[in-house]
């Protein structure tokens, strides 16, 4: 539909889209040669991709000399509505999933065409598409220099994430890396992707396996599983450690962070491994030693190591959200160990991890927010939900803590001061509270009641 759509011939009165004739006349010519001209879409032209909720796409691009036009048009198969109540001519838009397509460019946003059903006979204007599950924005002799494609949404997408097709013509894509499982993308592996990367850029990587492990990220690089962590999957087979993050750009100055730009999204990490003592027992998926970055919509399972199963986190301020940690094994926080590591965990599951101490987390000296998190059978011993020592204020809220094989939060020594509000801490068979902590029941919203899964 995108593709039906960018290669018609313009029609009727006005530039643009219109009442009388829609987005023109279709020329399957057109849209055979735009097919040709990137076949695979490795050159940008034909993009397909699923928007998550809450994560915006952006990709960059600059114009082709000597091609007068740069167009861009997204297209997806919007979610059924309800059916709305018996009216006369009604134009309540019905558009479920709204998302929102513009083009940033030197000194510019340009915006998407758009109609105005009061007056069917006007030419079409550019602004802000709430009605249609199609945009398109034309730059007319675009200048030289770098636009950013951007994709986002209005509200929340009905479950969770919406597919898109994109289709771009008159610019080539800039500062993107492609990894495909077969070797045969802009570089061989995604350790040669980051590798090879400026700071800035970004990496997509195709579905399918990938056996790697030891991917080193020092500079501001997103790097993305374009189809999301069930298809896209990086096992270190018991080799070692997935990724290492270690970004000067982003460390600590005068005790403030500073910098951004490292992301992690859409993968299944798995099999990695952190064997030894000291720093290489940390981290059996991901270890981040004085940084910040953000780790989302990723599957962590069947990872290993000393500390931090999954993860590992020293002295680092991470965003980590929309993540499954299962299955994942270490002496100390199978899930993640946090030291000094005032993290943001939001939205996350912790479930099936086993460690001496901190099934799902353990948590030292570090103040982190775990917000709207299900932390459910994880095991072996003190602490299988939660473990804290050493100090630090952990903030838990709106979470579950359950079902654990030992004690659901564990609070070691008085200086550790967790705060819990409206969480429900339930059936621990070790106890819901043990340590130094008090019984939340009844404070702050707190209680303990079955969460009643609906696959139990």
């Amino acid at each position: 539909k995108a593709l039906a759509i960018h290669t018609a011939r313009e029609a009727g009165p006005w530039p643009g889209p219109d009442y009388s004739f829609g987005w023109g006349l279709l020329d399957t010519w057109a849209a055979f040669e735009h097919i040709g001209a990137d076949p695979d879409g490795r050159a940008g032209m034909i993009v397909e991709m699923t928007l998550i909720d809450g994560k915006p796409i952006e990709l960059y691009y600059v114009p082709v000399e000597g091609a007068g036009r740069m167009a861009v048009t997204v297209a997806w198969n919007d979610p059924a509505s309800d059916i709305p109540g018996p009216a006369l001519n009604d134009r309540t838009p019905l558009l479920v999933n709204d998302v929102d397509l513009r083009v940033a460019g030197p000194g510019a946003e340009h915006m998407p065409w758009i109609l105005e059903p009061a007056d069917p006979a006007a030419a079409a204007g550019r602004g802000d598409n709430f009605r249609d599950n199609v945009e398109q924005v034309v730059i007319d002799d675009p200048g030289p220099g770098e636009y950013a494609v951007r994709l986002s949404h209005k509200g929340t997408l009905r479950n969770g994430s919406q597919k898109v097709s994109i289709i771009v013509s008159g610019a080539e894509r800039t500062r993107t890396w492609l990894v495909f499982a077969d070797g045969s993308g802009t570089a061989p592996t995604i350790k040669d992707a980051v590798g090879s990367a400026s700071p800035g850029d970004q990496v997509f990587v195709f579905p399918g396996t990938y056996l790697e492990h030891g991917i080193v990220l020092d500079k501001p690089l997103l790097v993305k599983g374009v189809e999301g962590a069930g298809e896209t999957v990086i096992d270190a087979g018991g080799a070692g450690r997935i990724f290492e993050i270690i970004e000067p750009g982003l460390q600590q100055s005068g005790g403030a962070f500073i910098g951004g730009g490292i992301e992690i999204d859409g993968f299944t990490l798995t099999g990695g491994s952190a064997a030894g003592t000291g720093p290489a027992g940390r981290g059996g998926a991901v270890l981040a030693d004085n940084v910040t970055f953000t780790l989302s919509s990723c599957v962590l399972t069947g990872n290993e190591a000393g500390e931090g199963g999954a993860v590992y986190l020293r002295e680092s301020r991470p965003s980590i959200t929309d993540c499954v940690f299962s299955g994942n094994r270490a002496g100390s926080g199978a899930g993640a160990f946090l030291l000094r590591s005032d993290a943001e965990l939001e939205r996350n599951i912790f479930a099936g991890n086993n460690a001496s101490r901190g099934g799902a987390l353990y948590s030292e000296t570090s103040s982190p927010l775990i917000e709207r998190c299900t932390i459910s059978g994880n095991g072996t011993g003190r602490g299988s939900g939660v473990y804290i020592s050493g100090g630090g204020r952990p903030r838990l809220y709106a979470s579950i803590v359950s079902f654990s094989a030992g004690s659901g939060i564990f609070v070691d020594g008085a200086s550790a001061m967790p705060s819990l509000a409206c969480c429900d801490v339930y059936g621990n068979m070790g106890g819901d509270y043990a340590g130094s902590i008090l019984d939340q029941t009844g404070t702050r919203g707190n209680i303990s009641e079955d969460p009643l899964f609906c696959d139990a």
